[in-house]
């Protein structure tokens, strides 16, 4: 099995980058994206349904597919509203030996969200290769415990989290020497609000934690924004976004609010790639690509003769322009250079080299 692998970031590696190995790919912050497809109840307790899910999943460019292990007894008071619902959708270990096995099969990287000790032992036995820890858990020093002693990457949901427990939650898995850490931004408002969104969070994050950071994006999947707000994440410097995904959002199914359909999905994780491509490098060395250099030659002014030059005239301001062309030529800070004897006629508009030109001391 091959594990998501993430290396702690410093301060000055937030600006600069830090490597960062997920499901065997290299990704650097501002470079690549590891996109998640979260199912969280859109199964709806149906094992061949989470079969379609995982297969429409495999036919986009995502890294990976994320399910929701729980035991509802372990999760929940009986009396509680949501009790009857969360037992619909619960799987028995058998099953989800099934959906997982199947999942791999088709080649998807399986993340794996755990509530409880008895979710986590099973994801366990299932060779899950990465964790996500919810928010409601980021005060549960046991179940930290237990999915940090893994080394395994672990995602920690800090959405509408205090300070004071995100650094809990970090001390304690860091305490068992686990530093393979992501902090995911985002919460589920079924669906969240646009202004619940708060980005400027992030660079909050990035400021006080040296981990790598997530989005989770859970607007309404109707407005407008659905595809494009996990990409002004990006603008923020995340490395993991995730997204949810169902079969047919029309049929208002278990967590439909924020989840994407599959063309959609895919759509999403096209335009994430195509970023990727625009990310481009970290200094400032024009001429880097085919494009550069052309734009360059067209773009770029040089000195040209701002009229016809005889041979052996002692050129002077007068007899300078600065023009765009595509001749090979001198930049407009280079003038004082020019102002020498020429050598032979220069027509107007011709840009002036050094060659045309005599040397101050031989002229």
């Amino acid at each position: 099995m091959t594990y998501l692998r993430v290396e702690p970031v410093s301060d000055q590696q937030h600006t600069d980058g830090s490597d960062m190995e997920l499901n065997g790919a290299l990704i650097k912050p501002f470079e690549s994206i590891f996109v998640i497809a979260e199912t969280a109840s859109s199964h709806e307790g149906d094992v061949e349904l989470a079969k379609r899910i995982a297969d429409a999943v495999s036919m986009t460019e995502a890294d990976a597919i994320k399910y929701q292990i729980l035991n509802t007894d372990n999760l929940i008071v009986p009396n509680h509203h949501k009790y009857p619902s969360f037992k619909q959708l619960q799987f028995s270990d058998e099953q989800w030996y099934e959906i997982i096995e199947y999942s791999r099969r088709i080649g998807l990287f399986v993340v794996s969200e755990v509530f409880d000790e008895r979710s986590f032992k099973l994801a366990e036995k299932l060779d899950i290769s990465a964790y996500k820890i919810p928010t409601s858990d980021l005060t549960n020093p046991f179940l930290l415990k237990y999915v940090a002693a893994t080394m395994k990457p672990l995602i920690l949901s800090v959405g509408a989290a205090t300070e004071t427990e995100i650094s809990y939650a970090i001390q304690n898995i860091e305490k068992i020497g686990n530093k393979n850490i992501i902090l995911m931004h985002g919460f589920q408002g079924f669906p969240t609000r646009i202004d619940d969104t708060n980005f400027r969070l992030l660079n909050v994050l990035k400021e006080r934690y040296p981990y790598h950071l997530g989005f989770a994006d859970h607007i309404d999947a109707e407005s407008e924004l659905a595809l494009s707000l996990p990409l002004v994440a990006i603008g923020y410097g995340v490395s993991v976004i995730e997204k949810h995904i169902t079969l047919d959002r029309s049929k208002k199914g278990r967590d439909y609010y924020s989840a994407l359909n599959p063309d959609e999905f895919a759509r999403l994780v096209g335009m994430v790639r195509q970023i990727e491509k625009a990310y481009g490098i970290n200094e400032i060395v024009p001429g880097e690509s085919k494009a550069e250099v052309t734009y360059r030659r067209l773009m770029k002014k040089k000195i040209v003769a701002s009229r016809d030059i005889p041979k052996g005239h002692l050129i002077t301001l007068e007899d300078l322009s600065f023009k765009r062309t595509e001749e090979e030529g001198l930049p407009p800070d280079r003038y004082k250079r020019v102002l020498k004897k020429t050598k032979h006629f220069i027509p107007a508009n011709k840009a002036i080299r050094l060659e045309d030109l005599y040397e101050a001391d031989s002229c």
